[in-house]
């Protein structure tokens, strides 16, 4: 899934007073370029292309109109008062820089059209990905109730713990659907096993024991995108001694989403009614 693009959003496109301190940088990034083109000696080298970049920086940052704001205040910035040529005194004349102003601007109107074009698609493909992990959660509901239950309440204080341990917010969505979809494996469960009211015999205990590889198999089947949420599935029932399964794996070679689904999965299980029991604490 494209969960860097939350990052890019949060970082590259910046709001509050983090746009301020991004605006403020990409204005000094202009007047270093300046001083640049000042003391090189004027408009007359190619040193007045160096605006691109902050140009582009803006219409990255703020779309349309950041593009055009820095474009038209680099036109001007390096327009009527830049000589030309500094050591001789000679300033541009109104229609070289009037063009490079008109230049500039068209180049961030056009940077940010295309940055904002992107971003929408990006949006829309973030978006699928999530209405699809949505339609594989609500089949787990629709094949056992009491699993859809569980598995919210499981993600709940899963973004709680991920929260606690300073996981960032692409950490915390991958850990919040991994907790969502943990056991969607079951869908291939027989029902009279999810549901049964006592012990269930080693049989049938090994076909529990499938379903963190079903349910990664399934996710893998769909998109490789879901790799974090896929190794948060497989790995839930993992434990840190290497008493768990499907593999065994020890300590920090088990993935950070299965360590911490380990423990509120099974937190949420002692506090729970089950098919076999009541709650125990």
């Amino acid at each position: 899934m494209k969960w860097q693009f939350e990052w890019v959003k949060k970082y590259l496109r910046p709001k509050g007073p983090r746009a301020l301190m991004v605006f403020g940088c990409q204005l000094a990034l202009l007047f270093v370029i300046v001083f640049i083109v000042y003391t090189s000696g004027g408009t007359k080298n190619a040193r007045p292309h160096l605006a691109y970049l902050p140009i582009i920086l803006a219409s990255f940052s703020f779309g349309i109109p950041g593009g055009l704001i820095s474009g038209a205040v680099a036109g001007l910035m390096l327009g009527p008062w830049m000589p030309m040529d500094v050591e001789l005194a000679i300033y541009q004349q109104h229609s070289s820089w009037l063009f490079r102003l008109f230049f500039f601007m068209t180049i961030g109107g056009v940077a940010g059209l295309l940055f904002e074009a992107l971003e929408n698609t990006i949006e829309q493909l973030v978006e699928a990905e999530a209405s699809m992990l949505r339609a594989l959660s609500t089949t787990v509901s629709l094949r056992n109730k009491d699993t859809g239950n569980h598995s919210e309440r499981v993600a709940y204080n899963a973004f709680l713990v991920g929260r606690a341990m300073g996981l960032d917010l692409v950490g915390l969505q991958g850990l919040y659907w991994a907790a969502i979809l943990h056991d969607l494996g079951k869908i291939a469960t027989p029902e009279e096993i999810l549901v049964k009211p006592g012990k269930l015999t080693p049989e049938e205990y090994s076909v529990i024991k499938q379903h963190p590889q079903i349910g990664a198999d399934l996710l893998k089947s769909i998109s490789d995108d879901f790799e974090p949420v896929i190794q948060g599935v497989l790995a839930h029932h993992e434990r840190w001694d290497g008493t768990g399964y499907p593999y065994g794996q020890q300590g920090e070679k088990i993935h950070i989403f299965g360590r911490i689904l380990a423990v509120v999965d099974v937190f949420e299980a002692l506090t729970s009614k089950r098919p076999y029991r009541g709650p125990l604490l």
